[in-house]
């Protein structure tokens, strides 16, 4: 698994379940991610986690086949509860 270091933050997106039709439309708001990693200077959130992030906040990598998102923890907007 990835170790992210300081206050970086590693996510994945949260997939809702797929409808027989959808109009997909692109808008800018915040999408819902789970937190997989935290590195070992962040405080405000948890692994397992579900947040949103500040849009263009992100750098996205592959590991072992699965994308993930690396975030700073000041790019966390909110938590959902």
């Amino acid at each position: 698994m990835l170790q992210p270091l300081d206050k970086r933050i590693v996510i994945k997106p949260i997939i809702p379940p797929k409808k027989e039709s959808v109009i997909i439309v692109k808008d800018e708001s915040p999408a819902s991610f789970e937190v997989v990693a935290i590195g070992d200077d962040v405080t405000k959130v948890n692994i397992g986690d579900k947040v949103l992030i500040a849009a263009f906040s992100t750098s996205e990598v592959t590991y072992e086949g699965t994308k993930y998102i690396i975030v700073n923890e000041t790019n966390i907007i909110a938590k959902v509860v």
